[in-house]
């Protein structure tokens, strides 16, 4: 026969899975909409994490001025 308290640490891990959210939420609403035209510019490379730095100031410099 089982103790109080494993009887109770049995109760607890049962319980415990009741107390997590939910696994499979609701959609998030999402209704489509249109948006302007916007000009962008993009620079692209692939860079060492040494270089990022200096990198990011070059490619800042051939964008467009805002």
């Amino acid at each position: 026969m089982k103790s109080e308290a494993e009887l109770a640490r049995t109760r607890s891990a049962v319980a415990s899975p009741r107390r997590l959210p939910d696994p499979s939420p609701a959609a998030p609403d999402v209704e489509p909409r249109q948006v302007a035209a916007t000009v962008v510019a993009a620079v692209e490379a692939d860079v060492a994490l040494a270089d990022v730095l200096s990198w990011d100031s070059g490619a800042a410099a051939e964008l467009p001025p805002r």
